[in-house]
């Protein structure tokens, strides 16, 4: 690492442990990085962001939800000065990049352009009233306005997986490069293989735990005696805004003593479930990434996740996981497993065998070093 690189991390919220939160701090810690973030709460996100210097940008006051969060976080980010001190500025999850409007040279490691205004959109605006349509039609007509203002400024931009380059293309008209998300290695270990299937993620509708659960209850209706002492358990940090969509999956699960959440499990605890699962389950909404299939082949456990998003980048269906197109295929793949153990460890240790070969740390770092540093040069010329 070239330590005489200034670097700005910024990023709207650090208040829970979730994927894009981990890359963001990760790369913060290992380029020393400030960090400005529109909310910080430093015991429920990661520890390492205590050794960084963390501004939290002042906000306009909005009630908390979803829609209001990125009104809020967008203005913000756009009317914000830095300080001219930094070699770059790298901003993260939308609209982090709306930094660029004041401030350069900014590269972009884009999770995904916004998905409310985006590839979402078409979906969110059938589920509304009519007043809500012209509310959010109205919103989403500003965002993509202001989007527009900034998006050509910024001088470079990554995407975490094809899909999300695919949709930088399709949605903002830039074209990026393809950088896989950032993975420690040897956080993560093998402990044992015990009774049950493994969900980790944040508790929030785009994650559709209410898939994996129906997959379960499916799963447990085959060759009853083989199955009655298989659990699944799901974990992960709950947000207030997401708090009904947290009472759906309770209502789901009661009177079952076979499916467990746990909600924001410390990093040790959650080591532990990893490490102690037979399998691991992934059922999210068009997931532009997913770093839950990695973290599972760092523990030697492999994937059964749906075809689609992220996952079809991670997982080699039939090798180190599989990827399935219904809840009833999935307790399929999670029934024959469970019947062929030897298998299931088989493809766990695939799993980690490609996550040493494709998702390299150091290149990662070295690929942003160099376009800081390209950046950097540019600007050197100019002046």
């Amino acid at each position: 690492m070239n330590k005489k690189l200034k670097i700005a991390v910024v990023h709207p919220f650090f208040r829970a442990k979730e994927g894009a939160s981990l890359v963001m701090a990760k790369i913060a810690d290992h380029f020393h990085a400030d960090v400005y973030c529109i909310e910080y709460n430093k015991e429920k996100t990661f520890e390492s962001l205590k050794k960084n210097k963390v501004t939290v940008i002042p906000t306009l006051s909005f009630p908390s939800s979803r829609f209001f969060d990125g009104i809020k976080a967008g203005f913000s980010f756009y009317t914000y000065k830095l300080p001219e001190e930094y070699d770059a500025i790298i901003a993260s999850t939308s609209p982090s990049e709306w930094i660029r409007n004041r401030n350069s040279p900014v590269i972009w490691y884009c999770h995904s352009p916004n998905k409310e205004v985006y590839s979402h959109y078409e979906k969110r605006m059938k589920r509304k009233n009519i007043v809500s349509k012209i509310f959010y039609f109205t919103a989403a007509n500003i965002f993509r306005l202001l989007e527009n203002t900034v998006i050509n400024k910024i001088e470079y931009i990554f995407a975490n997986s094809n899909l999300t380059k695919q949709r930088i293309k399709i949605y903002l008209n830039r074209d990026s490069e393809i950088l896989y998300p950032v993975f420690t290695k040897g956080l993560f270990r093998n402990i044992s293989y015990q009774k049950y299937f493994f969900y980790p993620s944040r508790i929030a509708p785009d994650k559709r735990f209410e898939y994996a659960i129906e997959a379960f209850k499916q799963f447990k209706k085959k060759g009853k005696e083989k199955v009655k002492d298989w659990k699944l358990i799901i974990a992960g940090s709950l947000e207030s805004q997401y708090t009904d969509y947290y009472k759906k999956l309770v209502e789901m699960i009661k009177d079952r003593d076979d499916i467990e959440i746990k909600l924001n499990v410390p990093q040790p605890e959650l080591v532990k479930l990893y490490g102690n699962a037979f399998c691991i389950l992934f059922t999210p909404i068009e997931e532009d990434f997913g770093m839950v299939p990695l973290e599972g082949f760092e523990s030697e456990k492999p994937c059964i996740a749906v075809n689609e998003g992220g996952p079809k980048e991670t997982i080699e269906d039939g090798k180190d996981g599989f990827l399935v197109n219904s809840s009833i295929e999935m307790a399929d793949k999670m029934f024959y497993l469970i019947s062929h153990p030897s298998i299931a460890i088989k493809m766990g240790k695939n799993g980690k065998k490609k996550l040493r070969q494709k998702f390299s740390e150091e290149h990662f770092y070295k690929r942003i070093e160099e376009v800081v540093e390209e950046l950097k040069e540019k600007r050197n010329i100019k002046q």
